[in-house]
């Protein structure tokens, strides 16, 4: 249970406890940026969020949605990671395999997301951040991609604070 009052200002209620299960906050970041990697290390993409949760015992509820998934080459699959700070939270390893025919140098595109209930037993301020790798480490792969058109695909993240 969450003592004193939250303030108001700082985006509170002014209770001074709440119901488990209620959701305290929910914030979202939509990003079109277009970001590529070859390696099979992890690599920041520019999808980033930050929340400072109102108790410690706040869960934080991350959904992600990845758009705009397109790789160079055929058998190579996108990874995605998830994480709190500098620490990996969850790793999703080759969430989206990408296959075209033999010979292919191009496949088209397709989207991915994480969803994950985290529980950082923290009130200072935290920040999520969604890595990517290419399976293959020489083949490229890039999310928010477009291949026809000026209309670019978006992806997002959205935490919500769940009290505990």
């Amino acid at each position: 249970n969450v003592t004193g009052t939250l303030a108001t200002g700082n985006g509170g209620t002014g209770a001074t406890s709440f119901t488990a299960g209620k959701v305290l906050q929910v914030l979202n970041a939509v990003n079109g940026t277009i970001d590529a990697t070859t390696s099979s290390t992890l690599s920041d993409t520019s999808l980033t969020l930050n929340i400072t949760p109102s108790a410690t015992s706040s869960t934080i509820l991350a959904i992600v949605k990845i758009n705009g998934v397109y790789v160079r080459h055929e058998d190579t699959s996108l990874d995605l990671a998830l994480f709190r700070d500098s620490t990996q939270i969850v790793d999703f390893g080759g969430t989206v395999g990408l296959v075209t025919t033999a010979l292919s140098t191009d496949s088209g595109q397709t989207g991915d997301g994480i969803t994950y209930l985290d529980s950082p037993s923290s009130t200072s301020q935290l920040t999520y951040k969604v890595k990517f790798a290419s399976s293959d480490n020489s083949q490229q792969i890039q999310i928010n991609n477009y291949i026809r058109g000026s209309i670019r695909p978006k992806s997002s993240i959205t935490l919500m604070e769940i009290a505990g």
